[in-house]
């Protein structure tokens, strides 16, 4: 498994590249992407700590907003999910 430096894996496994996010999923995903914004707001955190333990199959657990790459690398996996969920 590939892992960065702070230890995420940032690879999916098959498992995780065959499931699509819900139509309300989907629809919060886009508008956060949407965002022209460079800072997370606490509800886009919560937002990105409920998708990645949903769509990793991880325990729910808000990251510390201190940890920019660990929020950067659940982004990149859900995005992966979004990207599979939207072009299937």
């Amino acid at each position: 498994m590939k892992e960065d430096s702070v230890g995420i894996n940032t690879n999916l496994n098959e498992a995780q590249m065959k499931v699509k996010m819900t139509e309300d999923d989907l629809k919060n995903w886009k508008k956060f992407r949407s965002s022209k914004s460079s800072r997370i707001s606490k509800n886009e955190v919560e937002l990105i700590a409920k998708l990645y333990s949903k769509y990793m199959n991880k325990k729910y657990v808000v990251p510390c907003t201190c940890n920019g790459k660990r929020i950067q690398g659940w982004i990149d996996q859900i995005n992966k999910v979004y990207e599979f969920s939207v072009s299937a």
